[in-house]
């Protein structure tokens, strides 16, 4: 049984091509913190988000990551088969309903967490419901920028809203 260094913030899951394996780095703002290699790793519980940015070498390819956060997770230990399992801890599922008589949504990104938020508003600018710590997915919507730091947001109307999908880990705004 291995114990994670502390502190560590995020993980990057990774496979490297080069040596066949896959791999966990541990991260927090200083940089790397540690590097766990194995055969196969298993994911339990959990959910992670997509990470990637472009090769800078001569060869056109991306770099692609899947990030699961400190907070999220119970523990990462090698099993008796030498894979490396990362046990998450398991979130009920929120009942997170839109309200129904909204005019407007707001929605902003935490500096914190970097996970965002969703304000929804009626007609008279009260706020009816704020959905918080969910990641965001914005598709074909027309949105405008308003208000002033550190109360900045992304508003849409609601007419220009299709529908809105609202999961365990994410919110969905469809245009």
């Amino acid at each position: 049984m291995f114990s994670t260094p502390s502190p560590w913030l995020w993980a990057n899951v990774g496979f490297d091509t080069t040596k066949k394996l896959w791999f966990v780095d541990l991260h927090n703002h200083g940089g790397t913190t540690q590097t766990y290699i194995a055969k196969n790793v298993i994911l339990k519980d959990g959910y992670g988000v997509q990470y990637q940015w472009q090769n800078r070498g001569q060869h056109a390819f991306w770099h692609v990551r899947e990030r699961v956060f400190a907070s999220d997770v119970r523990s990462i230990n090698y099993d008796q088969n030498g894979n490396l399992v990362i046990e998450s801890i398991r979130v009920e599922a929120l009942d997170e309903e839109v309200p129904a008589n909204y005019s407007h949504l707001c929605y902003a990104f935490s500096l914190k967490t970097s996970r965002g938020f969703v304000e929804f508003y009626d007609a008279n600018n009260k706020l009816l419901k704020k959905i918080n710590e969910k990641w965001l997915v914005v598709e074909d919507l027309t949105r405008k920028t308003v208000g002033e730091y550190p109360n900045i947001r992304f508003l849409v109307e609601r007419q220009d809203i299709k529908k809105i999908v609202v999961t365990k880990t994410a919110l969905i705004l469809m245009g």
